[in-house]
């Protein structure tokens, strides 16, 4: 009776890591910007071909995905208001099991800031 509980707890334990570093593997970072959704997008979608390394691109949609070293990236873009639009970066880990919350958000800001570089270039 002990070791099916000590079994089962042992179970219970390591499914609940997997979750929790499941949780971690996934992450969505945005960031508004003062630019119309299609300048935005271009922009977007310059650093991505400039940078990393681009796997699918739907203009209509303004979504462009690519990848990093150690992400797997989604940018898509949304309106706000007059004239300004937030970029959203969905980022999962390349690497199973490997998780680095600060990581993720280095790389999304890397990505953001050459966006904003790409955006002054356009003005």
């Amino acid at each position: 009776m002990i070791k099916k509980t000590s079994l089962c707890l042992s179970v219970f334990l390591v499914l609940l890591s997997a979750a929790a570093s499941f949780a971690q593997a996934h992450k969505t970072k945005q960031r508004t910007f003062d630019a119309t959704p299609d300048v935005l997008f271009k922009a977007a979608l310059k650093v991505a071909q400039t940078h990393y390394v681009v796997s699918y691109v739907d203009e209509k949609a303004q979504l462009v995905t690519f990848r990093t070293e150690q992400h797997n990236c989604t940018g898509s873009v949304e309106a706000e208001g007059a004239n300004k639009s937030t970029l959203a970066l969905n980022m999962q880990n390349v690497l199973p099991g490997f998780t680095y919350e600060g990581r993720m958000t280095r790389e999304a800001n890397k990505f953001f800031d050459f966006v904003q570089e790409e955006l002054k270039k356009g003005k």
